[in-house]
């Protein structure tokens, strides 16, 4: 997995993950990019409706995740807005992109773990472990 390149944003990440799940037989189809150009959704259609696959790109993972967390000490993490997570339907795949990875973890996890904190802006998040996230992309050599 080593000759992959550095993604540099969340429409490279979402061609990335788009290509992956082609290769899974899965059809994706690019619909919403949200304002801030760091979110996308690809959302794949299924006979009980449609799954998504809700992308995040960030330059890096949440650093202070391990101190936030005692139980998690040392670790690095991410996290969403409980706004964002809400809107999603409980099926979505979450994806979590940074320049030189992509990391996958089921919404339903994601809540499940409940590791919820208000950050510096005063907006509730919901965290989550990459070490508990399924690694689907490295650009190696990091």
């Amino acid at each position: 997995m080593s000759n992959h390149k550095m993604i540099q944003n969340s429409k490279e990440a979402s061609e990335i993950i788009s290509n992956i799940l082609q290769k899974q037989n899965v059809k994706a189809v690019f619909t919403h990019h949200n304002p801030s150009g760091s979110h996308i959704d690809l959302i794949q259609p299924t006979e009980l409706g449609n799954l998504i696959h809700h992308i995040k790109f960030a330059r890096e993972p949440y650093l202070t995740f391990g101190h936030a967390f005692k139980q998690y000490k040392g670790q690095y993490g991410d996290s969403l807005d409980e706004v964002a997570l809400d809107e999603l339907p409980n099926s979505s795949i979450l994806y979590f992109a940074f320049p030189n990875k992509i990391y996958r973890v089921d919404k339903s996890d994601f809540e499940r773990l409940h590791l919820k904190r208000k950050n510096s802006n005063g907006i509730w998040t919901y965290s989550y472990p990459l070490s508990m996230m399924e690694l689907i992309y490295d650009v190696g050599g990091l």
